[in-house]
């Protein structure tokens, strides 16, 4: 098999990138590629017995589904982004997609299980940064912090609230409340 060939990156911005598969995504990329076969190689052909694993196809579809490349740098706070440009060298790396999806499953767990990974998480992650947020930006910082909280609620965080008979419950005791 021939070895991976690295190449030389067209993007004068990108000097490090990777991605990360993991828990029920990895087993799902795992199976994909597992089940991709060897072939052999068109330019060395059979004679040389020169082989390859195509994998490039999955690779152009899984970022594509994630990472886009633009020519020059997007500028997020005037929320630009869905307007700049896309590389023509990262469009024909993509276009090698063979459209496979590296999706996640429906989530299964109901709103509390939910709610109780997403408070447990929260204060392992947020905890000493949030205290200290609020001794520095004192009660105003507080109000304005939560307000602008809400306005970037997630389709998950809006399902927690509207769920809240079902939910509060299970995040007060995870703080022992």
């Amino acid at each position: 098999m021939t070895p991976l060939r690295a190449s030389v990156s067209p993007h004068e911005r990108l000097s490090r990138w990777e991605e990360e598969i993991k828990d029920e995504l990895a087993a799902a990329a795992f199976v994909q590629l597992w089940m991709t076969p060897i072939v052999i190689n068109a330019d060395t052909g059979e004679a040389t017995g020169g082989e390859e694993w195509p994998v490039q196809r999955f690779h152009a579809s899984w970022l594509g589904q994630r990472l886009r490349l633009t020519t020059a740098a997007v500028r997020r706070k005037t929320k630009e982004q869905s307007r700049a440009e896309t590389d023509r060298a990262w469009t024909e790396f993509l276009a090698a997609s063979n459209g496979s999806e590296l999706l996640r499953g429906e989530d299964t767990r109901t709103p509390a299980q939910q709610a109780e990974e997403f408070a447990r998480s929260f204060v392992k992650g947020c905890a000493g940064s949030l205290s200290t947020f609020v001794e520095l930006a004192g009660p105003d910082g507080v109000t304005e912090f939560l307000r602008l909280g809400a306005l970037r609620r997630s389709a998950k965080h809006r399902m927690f609230v509207e769920r809240a008979a079902e939910t509060r419950a299970v995040v007060r005791g995870v703080l022992g409340l």
